[in-house]
C-alpha cells in the first residue's frame, strides 16, 4: 500500500495543476465574452391583415438594438406556409435605404397564412411567428 500512496500524490497534483491552468484559462475567456444586448424586431404588413386574395402585401420589418436602427443585419429572412400546409417557402429579404428588411407577397386564395421572420443581428438571432388572414 505505500509504493502505492506517492503514485496517488503525484497523479494528484498532476491533474491539481491542469485544473488549475484550465479553470484560469477559462476565467479569462469568461471575462472576455461580453453579454449580448438583445435586438427589436419590429414586424408590419401593408396592408394589415385580413387581405383580399391576389392582393399584394408588403412584409416587414425594421431592426433595433439599444434604441439604434440596424442597417447591417447579416441575415434577414421569412418564411411563409398556408395553415395546415407542411411546405414552407423560405424568402431572403431585400433592403430599403431607410434600413426597413421586406418582401413583397401576393396570397392567392383565402385562408390563414403563416409568416415567420429569422433575423440574426450582431450575433443575436430573434425569429417570432406572425399570422396574415387573407379573405374576400
Amino acid at each position: 500500500m505505500k509504493p502505492f500512496l506517492p503514485s496517488l500524490l503525484i497523479s494528484l497534483a498532476i491533474l491539481g495543476g491542469g485544473m488549475t491552468a484550465a479553470g484560469c484559462s477559462s476565467q479569462q475567456d469568461d471575462a472576455a465574452r461580453q453579454p449580448l444586448t438583445p435586438i427589436r424586431v419590429n414586424y408590419s404588413t401593408a396592408p394589415e391583415s385580413p387581405v383580399k386574395p391576389g392582393t399584394s402585401v408588403k412584409i416587414a420589418v425594421t431592426v433595433q438594438q439599444n434604441g439604434e436602427l440596424i442597417k447591417d443585419a447579416q441575415e434577414v429572412e421569412f418564411e411563409i406556409w398556408k395553415e395546415s400546409q407542411e411546405t414552407h417557402e423560405t424568402v431572403k429579404a431585400k433592403q430599403a435605404p431607410s434600413g426597413e428588411y421586406y418582401v413583397e407577397r401576393q396570397f392567392p386564395e383565402e385562408g390563414t397564412y403563416y409568416v415567420m421572420y429569422h433575423v440574426t443581428a450582431r450575433d443575436v438571432h430573434n425569429m417570432q411567428k406572425k399570422e396574415i388572414k387573407v379573405a374576400k
